[in-house]
């Protein structure tokens, strides 16, 4: 794969050295760039990468320098970054930005995502590669994924050879999944990106066939100012887009989110797609009570199915249909032939998402199911309304969410089991409803306190881990918890 002329022989810096930055730096590497520059603020990750034998001939050449924050934050003008490579998990506005991004912007330095530097290189090398770009608060992850799985499973039987690559947010960085030969001349490349409102805040120079955005719910305003600056860097996803790109939204937010309501109010362009879960639409795509809908878009007049019978589990729920229909949405505007019977057939056998109300384990009418992959509030909410008799283990790093949309559903739980750094806040929302708790501060805890809880009830059950927080407090990621609770609930209930 040959890196864009603009990239070559220029100085090039990566801020944050995470699972994006070790991307990068292995793309880098191999490509014709005069000197990669890391910046990360930890000290541990910079003693990694002067210990890792295969970086030690780039280090020893001078190709590669490594910084701590602290010992760049004075000398970025001296060192002369053509290009700023920035990690999702980096601030890079408002009252919180990061100074070494606060510095980068006055001295002028271009900063650019790993997906800017993956769209120019993929784009040099194959001209005729799908870009599907999915955002949304709730529901990108298993949206990303089901659209994959869609593809992958129909065009299969088709005998079609294209290449389907999901990527991004989802836990694939994207220069990850650029190929080594380049495809030229073919349609045999779709890439289907999941795209956070971190990475689009830092995303400007990729054009997708395709944009969607599932949801807008009150998510990350620790880090945004307020909802209407997380919406708009949400819905800057309908600026990444070719002239001639479809635009997926939802309807169901429009009242909630003006801002979605003036973009989606040119209801007859061909090249926009509404849908809702809420409301039949007089075009696009609907899913109300189990029954899909699809009028007047990509050349079908009308379409009516009860699917209730067709879905797993896993997608399972109203915030599901959501998912059900952007998907579906995407897989006919992509000129594939696809009929909306073999996207359905395909639907009907998707396992869902690990850590999105994954079914652990079953034992004596107990479902263990393990949701760490909800972190906000909006997101839990979905899992809270699918089950009942719920022992919910629930808490974390605080978003600055409102926590009260969470009540709605506390007719479904028996006891909550509170961890994390909001153990106190959650205690006074359940004293308030008075719903039972117990304060457990780690899931280790809270298993060993269900256990003794639940070892002689006699009717159906849920264990359920949906935190409805950010999982930073005690974990690295989300997955991590989730694994966690995975191996503790095997171990203790011997299943």
């Amino acid at each position: 794969m040959i890196i864009p002329d603009i990239y070559k022989d220029k100085v090039i810096a990566i801020m944050g050295f995470g699972k994006t930055g070790e991307s990068a730096l292995h793309f880098l590497l191999y490509s014709r760039v005069r000197r990669i520059i890391i910046i990360d603020d930890d000290k541990k990750k910079i003693s990694a990468i002067y210990s890792n034998p295969k970086l030690s001939n780039a280090l020893n050449k001078n190709t590669l320098i490594v910084f701590n924050t602290e010992d760049i934050c004075n000398k970025i003008a001296d060192i002369g970054i053509d290009f700023m490579i920035i990690s999702p998990g980096i601030v890079t506005q408002g009252l919180k930005i990061h100074k070494i991004i606060k510095q980068a912007k006055v001295l002028g330095i271009k900063i650019i995502s790993d997906i800017d530097l993956f769209y120019k290189t993929l784009k040099q090398n194959n001209k005729n590669a799908i870009l599907i770009g999915i955002t949304g608060s709730n529901g990108k992850s298993t949206t990303t994924t089901l659209i994959t799985f869609i593809l992958k499973v129909t065009l299969t039987k088709k005998c079609n050879d294209t290449m389907i690559y999901a990527a991004g947010n989802i836990g694939n960085p994207v220069l990850d999944v650029l190929p080594y030969d380049t495809y030229s001349g073919t349609n045999s490349l779709i890439y289907v990106l999941e795209i956070s409102s971190f990475q689009l805040d830092i995303t400007s120079n990729i054009l997708l066939d395709v944009a969607v955005c599932t949801n807008i719910t009150s998510d990350h305003l620790d880090r945004y100012e307020d909802i209407t600056d997380y919406t708009l860097s949400k819905i800057k996803i309908f600026d990444l887009i070719q002239h001639d790109g479809i635009r997926i939204m939802p309807k169901d937010y429009n009242n909630a989110y003006p801002i979605i309501s003036k973009i989606s109010a040119d209801i007859d362009d061909k090249n926009f797609i509404p849908f809702s879960v809420k409301s039949r639409l007089q075009r696009g795509i609907s899913i109300i009570d189990s029954i899909l809908e699809i009028k007047d878009i990509c050349g079908i007049d009308y379409f009516r199915l009860d699917i209730s019978n067709l879905l797993p589990i896993s997608l399972l729920g109203w915030h599901n249909a959501e998912n059900i229909c952007c998907a579906i949405a995407v897989c006919l505007s992509l000129n594939l032939k696809l009929t909306v019977e073999e996207i359905l057939d395909a639907i009907s056998k998707f396992d869902g998402l690990p850590h999105r109300a994954q079914l652990v384990a079953e034992q004596n009418g107990i479902k263990f199911i393990n949701d760490s992959k909800a972190t906000n509030v909006a997101s839990s909410v979905c899992a809270l309304e699918i089950f009942q008799n719920i022992y919910w283990i629930v808490g974390g790093r605080s978003k600055g969410e409102d926590l009260t949309a969470l009540t709605g559903t506390f007719h479904n739980i028996k006891k909550a089991y509170l961890i994390g750094a909001v153990v106190e806040d959650l205690a006074v929302l359940c004293e308030q409803n008075q719903l039972p708790y117990e304060k457990c501060y780690t899931v280790e805890n809270a298993l060993i306190t269900i256990k003794n809880d639940i070892n002689s009830i006699k009717y159906v059950a849920t264990v359920l881990l949906s935190p409805a927080h950010s999982s930073l407090d005690q974990w690295q990621n989300f997955e991590e918890r989730g694994r966690y609770f995975c191996s503790r609930v095997k171990e203790i209930w011997k299943c």
